[in-house]
């Protein structure tokens, strides 16, 4: 009788609470705030009402089945009301675009108000589930359905379905910069034939654009569209390549997922990576992609002591130093590292079989696999004084103090999260090696060798830290960090391991889904225009996209409230009328698209080019976007400064600085002028102006001396739409 009792009164108590509800609460045009505050009243009485039934009915008679539901209704409503909490707290650190927020705000709200009318269903479903994952029978199946299920998650999160319409986005937001400086300017001056860091410089690496025109030339040839797919899928491929190394070095699939998710979130969703992360190529998989492979072979070395394994690696250490210097000498020297530490386990005579020769041997392999690399890509001018001069101006830049900031600036400019995270990351690694280090020495464990490679990885992470610890730049330790992310990983399975199994897969389950659900709701990936994106056009619609801190639009934020003091009355088209773009003046994704199109068609200059030059000369030009320009003409790049110019809209009426660090470059650049004096030089016709504004003399002495030159030298003979043939005098 006190069962039927117990059950009549608990459901009486949840319908007066959800009639309470939803007549006083859910109508209400009060903030959310305030809903929030009504809704956990709400809560607090049920919990009391409850706690009188309970004491009324007398818990002793009451079947420990009931009390067992009871704590599972009451851990889903805890879950709900934390994901709850977490919807509240994006609307506020989001309140200029609450569209998103509020939706996932509400839709909690109705799960929760449906728990409480359905929570036996509810919890019956839960309770088959449950027993269906824990049959030995289901676990072989459940395996491979969450190994397949994680790859496939990993693919829909990174994929891009419309790349034309992201390259258009990045066209009017940053007119391709940083993606013309990486690799697609060296890309091209390499598929025209030029020697890199000799005919052209390449900021970030000799191998890395020439491995990007090789990929892109098997899609069917050098663009941003082809550009950007290779990016998407090295990225795919590298974070599925990390979840299948954790699955083989510590076990399971729902750690190993939820440190790729966490991975994910903070190295490719990272604050400032607006409006999708491959705006900036140099801060994703990129820039070191090859790590994951070395560590998977090193792993397998480990677990078979093949040496087959070690080859491989000083080919992928070999080839990361001639694809990017500085990421491929941590890599190098992490490998050193492991090759070491294999040694000390011969001389300590732990491991006796170990042949010290079979080691030692891929000390003097990685450097002989680079130079044959840089040999096959730069033929005799290997021996040449100039080109290794060249490969380190830019090392020289740093050591002399350029970019240099204190490690302890984000600390002082008042980002106290981000200056803890600056020093957790390096203790992180520490600890690593110290831990680690003495459990592999000691042999601690019943599989030690799992800390050596934990060991290795802490040691490329320090190595790749030096970024942050040179330029002190906010969150660039989150750029470089993903070791970071893959030692939390290993420790925190490291203390699951202490818990019993049942309790584990529970725990592992619930950190997997809070880093599925950080992810799913930061806004940089609200605003990534994969599959899952909730606008029809996230390319455009202002309830999704991300926008620069303090600016109300991404397109051309930089030039949106240029003062008018520092501009000419006309541009080079002798119009007024600058016709910059913003988010508002599109319909749809398509009508971006079509705009980028048509801006980027720049064929009536490239036949200017064509007119008076022939295929095999080396073009000067002087252009925002000369690049597309020379590209289009099909001409080769004149300076060794390409890009050469800071990039903005064409139709502005003004014009940016060139891009020299030192009066060296630009002494550099006219020099070439001056030696090789080339018959004809092509520029923007609004630098013909003579009368520059006066500001333009202090903030772009270097753009101002090289138009002096020019017009000292040559005179104008032809005119296209955005330029103007010079020829000398």
């Amino acid at each position: 009788m006190n069962d039927a009792i117990f059950n009549i009164l608990f459901s009486l108590t949840e319908a007066i609470g959800i009639v309470a509800y939803v007549a006083f609460v859910w109508p209400s045009q009060a903030p959310v705030n305030e809903q929030l505050c009504l809704y956990f009243l709400f809560v607090a009485v049920f919990f009391v009402l409850f706690g009188f039934v309970r004491k009324f009915t007398g818990s002793k008679r009451h079947k420990p089945e009931e009390w067992r539901r009871w704590n599972i209704f009451l851990c889903i409503e805890i879950i709900l009301t934390f994901f709850l909490l977490s919807a509240l707290f994006k609307l506020i650190i989001y309140d200029r675009w609450p569209q998103v927020a509020q939706n996932t705000y509400h839709t909690l709200l109705a799960l929760l108000l449906i728990n409480k009318i359905f929570h036996r269903s509810i919890i019956n479903f839960l309770e088959n589930v449950y027993a269906f994952v824990q049959a030995e029978r289901n676990r072989l199946l459940l395996t491979k359905v969450a190994v397949g299920g994680s790859i496939a998650l990993i693919i829909l999160l990174l994929y891009l379905p419309d790349p034309l319409g992201v390259v258009a986005r990045v066209f009017v937001g940053e007119q391709f910069h940083n993606w013309d400086t990486v690799y697609f300017a060296p890309a091209y001056a390499y598929s025209k034939g030029l020697i890199l860091d000799v005919d052209v410089i390449s900021h970030y690496g000799l191998g890395m654009p020439i491995m990007m025109y090789y990929l892109t030339k098997l899609m069917g040839g050098l663009s941003y569209v082809h550009l950007l797919i290779v990016l998407m899928w090295l990225s795919i491929i590298y974070y599925i390549g990390w979840f299948l190394l954790l699955r083989r070095w510590i076990g399971g699939v729902l750690i190993p997922m939820a440190t790729i998710l966490f991975g994910i979130r903070t190295q490719l969703f990272r604050p400032g990576a607006y409006p999708i992360t491959f705006t900036y190529p140099s801060g994703t998989p990129l820039r070191f992609f090859l790590d994951v492979v070395v560590f998977f072979l090193l792993w397998r070395h480990i677990k078979t002591r093949r040496d087959i394994f070690l080859y491989v690696s000083s080919l992928c250490c070999g080839f990361m130093l001639f694809y990017m210097s500085a990421e491929g000498l941590y890599l190098t020297g992490a490998f050193y590292l492991y090759l070491l530490m294999r040694l000390s386990t011969r001389f300590m005579k732990q491991q006796p079989e170990i042949m010290p020769w079979s080691i030692s041997i891929h000390f003097f392999l990685v450097p002989l696999i680079t130079f044959v690399f840089i040999f096959l890509a730069q033929g005799q001018y290997i021996f040449s004084p100039i080109f290794w001069q060249n490969m380190g101006e830019f090392r020289d830049y740093f050591f002399s103090g350029f970019a240099i900031g204190p490690m302890d600036g984000s600390l002082k400019s008042g980002n106290f999260l981000e200056s803890l995270m600056g020093y957790i990351v390096p203790i992180v690694y520490m600890l690593t090696l110290l831990v680690a280090g003495t459990f592999w020495y000691l042999r601690r464990g019943v599989n030690f060798d799992k800390y050596l490679l934990a060991v290795i990885i802490a040691f490329q992470g320090l190595g790749l830290y030096h970024y942050y610890a040179l330029t002190g730049y906010p969150g660039s330790y989150y750029m470089l960090g993903l070791p970071y992310n893959i030692l939390l990983g290993f420790w925190v399975n490291e203390g699951l391991i202490l818990m019993y199994d049942a309790r584990r897969r529970l725990v592992a389950l619930g950190l997997m889904v809070v880093c599925l659900w950080a992810l799913l709701t930061n806004y940089n990936f609200i605003s990534y225009p994969n599959l899952m994106n909730l606008s029809r056009n996230p390319l455009v619609d202002t309830s999704v996209v991300q926008f620069p801190v303090g600016r109300a639009t991404y397109f051309n934020h930089l030039f949106r409230e240029y003062p008018e003091s520092g501009k000419f009355p006309l541009n080079s088209l002798g119009e007024s009328d600058e016709k910059l773009k913003f988010e508002k003046d599109f319909i749809s994704d398509e009508d971006l698209k079509a705009y980028y199109l048509e801006e980027n068609d720049f064929s009536i200059d490239a036949k200017l080019i064509q007119k008076w030059t022939t295929p095999d000369m080396p073009v000067p030009l002087i252009s925002s976007f000369e690049v597309e320009m020379l590209q289009q003409a099909d001409r080769k790049p004149f300076f060794y400064y390409f890009e050469m110019l800071n990039s903005r809209p064409l139709r502005m009426r003004m014009f940016h600085d060139v891009l020299f660090y030192t009066h060296q470059q630009l002494a550099r650049t006219t020099g070439s002028l001056e030696q090789r004096k080339p018959q004809y030089l092509f520029m923007e016709r609004i630098f013909l102006n003579n009368k520059v504004p006066a500001s333009y003399f202090y903030d772009i002495p270097g753009m101002i001396d090289l138009l002096e030159y020019v017009d000292e030298h040559y005179e104008p003979i032809d005119t296209g739409f955005y330029l103007v043939a010079m020829k000398r005098k």
